[in-house]
């Protein structure tokens, strides 16, 4: 896993521990996590400005794909 902001992409990090596959408690935490994460990064994050009027909602998260916009 690595982290992307802007110009800057920090080295691969190796993930070890997690969650087994295959465990049924596995989606809730997920969701549960990803949903606390999405709102903190909603509340810091305000909506980018396109000019015009127009404003791009702060984040796009589809499962766990998450594109924070700044």
């Amino acid at each position: 896993m690595r982290f992307s902001t802007n110009s800057y992409t920090t080295d691969w990090i190796n993930l070890e521990i997690g969650i087994a596959m295959g465990c049924t408690i596995s989606p809730i935490l997920f969701v549960m996590a990803m949903e606390v994460i999405l709102k903190a990064a909603e509340d810091s994050a305000g909506p980018a400005n396109l000019g015009g009027g127009c404003y791009m909602p702060p984040l796009k998260a589809f499962m766990d794909d998450t594109t924070i916009i700044c």
